[in-house]
């Protein structure tokens, strides 16, 4: 019978400190947990994410937030790790996410599809 070996995801190029990262992607980070928050209080997250994206001047990103976290939810792989919105530590799924936003933002779709993949999500997912 064959034997499947993991390899390990290179380390991605964010801090271990929410402090640390810009205001975009504290943005970002901020959205992500909140929308898992609601998401667990049984609760509709887009009010929480207009509210809040309002504030930091993107009133239009929650409906592309809500989007992205329903396709998460419902294809990966494993259980994922979303930390509270205050938490100062970011988690490795928490840095694969703002990797993969940041190379789609920038136009490299193929590699932001490639780190969810191998990351977190099925390859349908991604």
């Amino acid at each position: 019978m064959g034997q499947i070996v993991a390899f390990p995801a290179p380390p991605t190029p964010y801090p271990d400190l929410a402090a640390d990262l810009d205001t975009a992607e504290c943005v970002l980070l901020i959205a992500i947990r909140s929308w898992v928050e609601c998401r667990g209080d049984d609760e509709d997250p887009i009010p929480r994410l207009c509210l809040g994206l309002e504030s930091a001047g993107a009133p239009d990103a929650a409906f592309s937030i809500d989007g992205l976290m329903t396709v998460v939810a419902r294809t990966v792989v494993r259980r994922v790790e979303i930390h509270c919105p205050r938490c100062p530590r970011l988690s490795l799924d928490e840095k694969n996410l703002l990797l993969a936003a940041s190379l789609a933002q920038a136009g490299d779709r193929r590699l932001a599809e490639k780190v969810l993949r191998t990351t977190l999500l099925s390859g349908q997912g991604a």
